[in-house]
């Protein structure tokens, strides 16, 4: 996602930090497999830019995203 300012990217990525614990809380009962997923979550803030990745694959996903941010 990209915002008008780094502040704005920062609550966004708080916001998303908020839905993805929010997730593991509601998941936990309803499909528990899917956890682990959500355990890894990626959100990453550099500047204006946010990523969010749920992904069973954060490794390699931490590897393509630092390759855009950096």
């Amino acid at each position: 996602f990209e915002f008008a300012d780094t502040e704005a990217a920062e609550e966004a990525a708080k916001a998303a930090d908020t839905r993805i614990q929010e997730q593991k809380d509601s998941f936990a009962t309803y499909i528990p497999e899917e956890v682990d997923k959500l355990e890894h979550a990626i959100v990453e803030q550099d500047g204006c830019y946010l990523v969010v990745c749920v992904t069973d694959d954060s490794d390699t996903a931490n590897s393509i995203i630092d390759e855009y941010l950096k």
